[in-house]
């Protein structure tokens, strides 16, 4: 089986970070666009080549079939066993262990030493308390404290806490990530038609918990008879020519209801699913619906992972969700190729406006007046989706966008990289170079970078050094004992207190010191071509940069030199 050359770059990516990192990595590519064949490779690989022992987790049975199918493709000679107790197998003391979680998730001393653990559908994977995955692989350390974890997701955050890696987190690093816009150019996901539903609905008094809905009072708001036989109405009326319509409905009351209505109102069979379904009749439903029998099917929060039905060609979403995590797995069901296939069409019932091209939006929200806005990244031209705040004339004032989501195609090879224009950053102190936020290695020289909170921390323990919180950041025109003119900006605390820094603009050079030094960091939109040739266009600007949270100086003879600026 040969790779795409999206897969082959994933695989290379992770040797590359395996080899050079301590740290452990995770891979993003969209639904629908072939992590198994990634995690087959992998697995041959860390067998045949480094004579390793591997264990695949991933929290549903469909998942791990997929899995053992690819690896015999790819490796048949590869010795594989399967632990999982819905699939009746309890395998151990092979060189490729695929587990179910819920099943394994206490026997990892059972399988004795494992050299490599690959976690499938990572998202699933808490950031902070100690659920089954956390106890799996501390357990697995105990036995092989060197074990290294890889994980594989196309949603890497959570609603409640961000981003899945961070220096904290079990995965730290994404060291290769391609997106859905990239996949569907190349052709290898199915284009999208989105069309919202006739009947808007309103989420303004829903109540939230724990960064979603509250379910209960989500099926009160959808099961309403008149939003239900509309949705249903044109389901029917868009689907006439579609080859199979995947319906997620808000609960189990709600699909019965979709159901019923289909059947008296439109003759639709539909076939519909819940986690309270027996096994054998699940297996039966969805039998018929991959074979072509059944053509719609309704489900309750069952098919969002794991499920592979390649020629859905309709995927309706009858069911609002805070979580763009949530919307995008339910979406890419949707993804997958097929033969006849032209395009998915999404019939969009939430209301919720998520964009699938836009993950950095599933990120926290910064600040209470936080909107979705775009940014036109200025490298590539991409226009992203980030968080940021207008005025009330509805103009920019500042966005909260990490790193552009777009790509560059070479014209001559076609290849398409990664943007790797960052708009907010963490610099290197050794080499300058700017990395993600959640780095903890520079990408350019690998030296170990300091995270704020170690910063600060040794900041104030240190008798010649200052933490200033500032209140205030005040921009002066001044000059120096040889009358040079300069840039003296001054950082006050509450009790009147203040640190400054000063910035010489009196030539090209000094201008791009500036740049680097200042404005790279301090403008509140980063992106901005703003021309600084004096101390006068910064004071005219001087709303346009942000002040930071925090002010590390260092005592010199005469004076604090200020070191750091830590923002948030």
């Amino acid at each position: 089986m040969n790779l795409r050359p999206y897969q082959s770059e994933a695989v290379a990516a992770v040797y590359e970070h395996l080899r050079t990192r301590d740290d452990n990595p995770c891979v993003v590519i969209p639904t629908g666009g072939g992590k198994t064949p990634v995690i087959a490779t992998i697995c041959r690989d860390a067998v045949g080549q480094w004579g390793g022992r591997v264990v695949l987790l991933a929290h549903v049975k469909e998942l791990l079939e997929q899995a053992a199918d690819k690896l015999r493709v790819i490796a048949p000679d590869v010795p594989m066993g399967i632990y999982s107790a819905g699939l009746k197998r309890k395998d151990l003391g092979y060189a490729v262990t695929v587990a179910g979680i819920q099943s394994i998730w206490k026997k990892a001393c059972d399988l004795g030493p494992v050299d490599l653990i690959i976690v499938d559908e990572a998202h699933m994977v808490p950031a902070e308390d100690d659920g089954m995955y956390r106890q799996f692989i501390a357990d697995a350390k105990v036995v092989n404290p060197n074990v290294r974890i890889i994980g594989l997701t196309a949603t890497p955050y959570r609603m409640k806490s961000g981003s899945i890696c961070a220096a904290e987190n079990i995965l730290n690093h994404v060291c290769y990530e391609v997106g859905v816009r990239e996949l569907i150019v190349q052709g290898f996901l199915s284009p999208l038609k989105t069309k919202a539903g006739l009947q808007k609905i309103s989420t303004d008094d829903l109540h939230v918990r724990a960064g979603e809905f509250v379910a209960s009072e989500v099926e009160d708001l959808m099961d309403k008879e008149g939003l239900v036989e509309g949705a249903c109405a044109e389901i029917a009326q868009h689907t006439k020519d579609r080859s199979a319509t995947l319906i997620f409905s808000s609960g189990i009351r709600h699909g019965q209801h979709i159901v019923d209505v289909l059947k008296t109102k439109h003759g639709i069979e539909c076939g519909f699913v819940t986690g309270d379904t027996p096994d054998g009749v699940r297996a039966a439903i969805l039998g018929r619906f991959r074979s072509g029998e059944l053509k719609y099917l309704c489900n309750v929060n069952v098919l969002t992972t794991g499920f592979d039905a390649p020629h859905i060609d309709c995927v309706a979403l009858v069911r609002p969700t805070m979580s763009p995590g949530l919307y995008y797995q339910m979406v890419g069901r949707g993804f997958r190729l097929h033969p006849g296939k032209t395009d998915c069409l999404i019939l969009d019932y939430t209301g919720c406006g998520h964009d699938i091209f836009s993950p950095e939006i599933a990120d926290h929200k910064p600040a209470p007046k936080s909107v979705p806005v775009q940014v036109i990244c200025p490298s590539c031209g991409h226009q992203n989706d980030f968080w940021g705040i207008k005025d009330a004339d509805g103009e920019l004032v500042e966005h909260f966008g990490r790193k552009c989501q777009g790509a560059v195609e070479d014209p001559h090879t076609f290849a398409i990289t990664p943007c790797e224009f960052r708009f907010r950053f963490k610099r290197c102190d050794q080499c300058g170079a700017e990395n993600d936020l959640a780095a903890r290695q520079c990408a350019r020289c690998s030296c170990l970078l300091i995270d704020t909170d170690q910063k600060l921390r040794e900041a104030m323990a240190l008798k010649d050094a200052h933490v200033m919180r500032p209140d205030s950041m005040i921009f002066d025109k001044t000059a120096d004992k040889k009358g040079n003119s300069r840039l003296e900006v001054r950082y006050y605390d509450l009790d009147g207190e203040f640190l400054r820094e000063y910035f010489y603009l009196n030539s090209p050079s000094d201008a791009r010191a500036f740049y680097y030094n200042f404005m790279r960091m301090h403008l509140r939109i980063p992106e901005l071509k703003l021309k600084i040739s004096s101390a006068d266009d910064v004071l005219k600007n001087q709303r346009l940069f942000r002040m930071p949270l925090f002010v590390i100086a260092r005592k010199k003879p005469y004076y604090w030199q200020i070191r750091e600026k830590i923002f948030e």
